[in-house]
């Protein structure tokens, strides 16, 4: 199982939201406040629009053009359209080692603005959103989110979460 950002997250903030995540999407939805599709494809769209113009600020800020370094990725539509029914979609292993080795030289090329840095240790797939080249030889990393928080204020049984 591809553990994501989202269900890691899910688990810390509370460990049951994480298991209706992989056992019962509909309940998970709920939980979650997505209470139909397109209430789901709403949040997908936003969270592109906030990425676009962070990528669009950080574009501008260093007077670079971000490097893509999963431009490749042949779920990225599916992504977008198809999220909900493929939750479980896995990235194949060779995209994974792709993505990863065309970082590793991009950091090794001082790539000055990096687009989706992709970084595998100990069978870990991580995934960043950007990597700005500072003035010191670093990289300063970005990971760009349209909501700060996890719903907590609704259980499945439809009453206040007894800890909120």
């Amino acid at each position: 199982m591809l553990i994501t950002k989202s269900l890691f997250v899910d688990y810390q903030e509370m460990p049951k939201v994480a298991w209706w995540k992989q056992n019962n999407r509909d309940t998970y939805d709920f939980i979650k406040g997505l209470e139909d599709e397109e209430t789901a494809d709403q949040m997908i769209q936003l969270g592109q629009q906030v990425e676009d113009i962070a990528l669009e600020y950080l574009e501008r800020k260093t007077g670079e053009v971000a490097y893509d370094l999963f431009q490749d990725n042949p779920n990225r539509e599916l992504e977008d359209e198809n999220d909900r029914e493929n939750a479980d979609m896995t990235l194949p292993k060779a995209n994974m080692e792709d993505n990863v080795s065309r970082t590793k030289e991009a950091l090794q090329n001082n790539r000055p603005l990096l687009y989706q840095a992709g970084f595998l240790v100990d069978n870990l797939f991580v995934r960043s959103d950007f990597m700005v080249l500072n003035e010191n030889g670093n990289y300063d990393l970005y990971e760009v989110k349209a909501k700060t928080h996890v719903r907590k204020d609704k259980t499945f049984q439809k009453q206040k979460h007894k800890n909120v």
